[in-house]
């Protein structure tokens, strides 16, 4: 097969030879001191622009290591035929020589295209897409004893193509995934975090960086390495997803069930060309292999239950999950909870919630609840709607003082649900 391939490529070959004697066989050499921007791209073909195969690769423009380490991070101008119109979407950028990009060392290539930025003269960007052909059959076993059978070094496996807007959606839609069989919670809380990496198959664009809008998944640099069955190479960028973090609150109910939180969400690819006024890069960027994954949270990981208390106190009803500074407070006793048993409606004061009369420290079981009344104890009952509707059902209100978040305190006062009802309307 492959000396097959060698007899066609052969054949293309000797039709490139019918070109005029001024022109190469083979892609020429852009040098530094011949070099020009914009670059020239010298096809006659009908395919000129878009094909690089053994035939065209003697019109393209080559770039070589020594150039591109002259120019380092640079912005060039879009390739343009003989008499200077310009390429653009999907046409050929350049071919890079095989000092520079090639299979066997391809992890060498990254710092090279990533300086490359590519610019019409329009001002419009384009993501410079680095693309591989075995048009060599280098990357494929040979006899070295057979002459036949040798590798076309003459002719080039990578070359740099322009690309935007859908048809940069189609390269991107070409990233696979590596199996996400245990991106689950309980594998990141046992291990600290799960690790995959997403593939694209012998393309790779310059500047290459992926983002997810989700605080929990973060990516590496991306690397180039060889196809693993030899052939060609692919871009491999791993990510990392960590087990996610909440504030940890207390709730006042059996924390049951799970939080759903997504993962790997809206993944976007950025390039070189993207954030730029005028490129057709950031609307066609969005990786479709993967549209996020849902973590299952045990809320009971995040959730610490009071088992004491059904709730704070307060305006419309009772509160049943806090966090943050109404949290520190209820930690410190500075609270007013309640809960019911039976027919029994039990009323809290937190030891450290500050209610400034002198008979709530000193007063007897009645004088404390008027202190305790009036004192703010009346518009807390009094706007709870979950307190207004227990007193229609209970036979009996009891009141304690000193409570903290693991003791109920002392009892100091009861009273029958009639009574309080009336109180808090009449005060």
């Amino acid at each position: 097969m492959k000396k097959l391939t060698k007899a066609i490529a052969a054949i293309s070959a000797a039709a490139v030879l019918a070109i005029p004697a001024n022109m190469s066989a083979f892609a020429y050499n852009v040098s530094t001191s011949n070099f020009t921007n914009p670059m020239v791209n010298k096809s006659k073909g009908g395919a000129r622009g878009y094909s690089w195969d053994t035939y065209y690769q003697a019109d393209l423009p080559v770039l070589w290591k020594k150039l591109l380490n002259a120019n380092g991070k640079y912005t060039y101008y879009a390739t343009t035929d003989t008499n200077g119109n310009e390429y653009g979407s999907t046409h050929m950028f350049a071919i890079l020589h095989r000092g520079v990009a090639d299979s066997a060392n391809i992890q060498n290539a990254k710092k090279y295209i990533d300086n490359i930025t590519i610019k019409s003269k329009k001002g419009f960007y384009y993501a410079p897409c680095v693309e591989y052909h075995n048009y060599s059959t280098a990357d494929e076993p040979y006899d070295p004893d057979d002459p036949d059978d040798q590798p076309m070094f003459e002719y080039y496996d990578y070359g740099i193509r322009m690309m935007d807007g859908p048809y940069l959606q189609d390269i991107i839609n070409k990233f696979t995934i590596s199996s996400l069989s245990d991106l689950n919670y309980e594998y990141i809380k046992a291990h600290g975090e799960f690790t995959g990496a997403l593939y694209l198959k012998n393309y790779y664009l310059a500047g290459l960086k992926l983002t997810s809008s989700d605080p929990y998944t973060r990516f590496d640099e991306p690397v180039l390495e060889r196809n693993p069955d030899g052939i060609g190479f692919r871009t491999k960028v791993t990510f990392h997803v960590k087990k996610p973090v909440f504030d940890e609150t207390i709730v006042f109910n059996n924390p049951s069930g799970y939080t759903g939180v997504e993962v790997l969400k809206n993944i976007k690819v950025s390039c070189n060309g993207s954030d730029t006024d005028k490129n057709c890069i950031q609307g066609y960027n969005s990786i479709s292999v993967v549209n996020g994954v849902t973590l299952k949270v045990p809320n009971a990981d995040y959730k610490n239950w009071n088992k004491l208390y059904q709730g704070l106190i307060t305006c419309p009803t009772l509160t049943t999950e806090i966090k943050g500074e109404v949290k520190k407070r209820f930690l410190n006793s500075n609270f007013q909870t309640t809960r019911r048993v039976g027919d029994i409606l039990y009323i809290y004061e937190g030891k450290n919630d500050t209610i400034g009369h002198p008979q709530w420290k000193n007063g007897t079981g009645s004088q404390k609840f008027e202190a305790f009344f009036r004192c703010g104890g009346r518009d807390e009952l009094g706007h709870c709607a979950w307190i207004g509707e227990q007193l229609n059902s209970v036979t009996q209100v009891r009141f304690y003082s000193g409570s903290t978040p693991t003791s109920y305190g002392t009892q100091y006062y009861m009273c029958d649900p009639g009574y309080l009802k009336n109180r808090l309307a009449v005060g």
